[in-house]
């Protein structure tokens, strides 16, 4: 190919090599340039479809958030609460609840029964092993 020089098409120098013979045609057909707008149209329509999409789940995300939070704190209060000794009822949830003392009493005295039962069977056990240990020759060496 004698005196055919390559340029360098400025329209398209930024996006890739975009060489043109001396004539000055563009390299892309209606080809691509029918795929590149079919993708640019796609992008505008899809791209804020998405974000669109993903903002609504965010804002879910974060009302489920407030609403936990909400409750957890009227949880906490009611838990607080009682551990007064008045017995009174409380909200959480909208949902009423008796107070937590005779639940706390209750559970204070199986915690403790259990305990006194782990006592008892530790001492039962340091016993048995006492009586079955005989000691017979010990010298006492200073």
């Amino acid at each position: 190919m004698p005196n055919s020089a390559m340029i360098i098409d400025p329209a398209l120098a930024g996006g890739g090599i975009g060489l043109t013979p001396t004539q000055n045609q563009p390299t892309t057909t209606n080809c691509c340039d029918d795929k590149l707008d079919e993708l640019i149209r796609y992008l505008s329509i899809s791209v804020p479809a998405k974000l669109e999409e993903l903002t609504l789940r965010i804002d879910a995300v974060a009302a489920h958030w407030q609403e936990a939070s909400r409750i957890g704190k009227e949880v906490h209060n009611a838990l607080i609460s009682s551990l007064s000794a008045n017995p009174s009822r409380f909200l959480i949830g909208g949902v009423e609840y008796d107070n937590f003392a005779k639940l706390n009493e209750r559970l204070q005295e199986v915690v403790f029964d259990t305990l006194d039962r782990v006592e008892e069977t530790k001492q039962f056990i340091l016993d048995e092993v006492s009586k079955a240990t005989v000691f017979d020759n010990i010298e006492i060496v200073e």
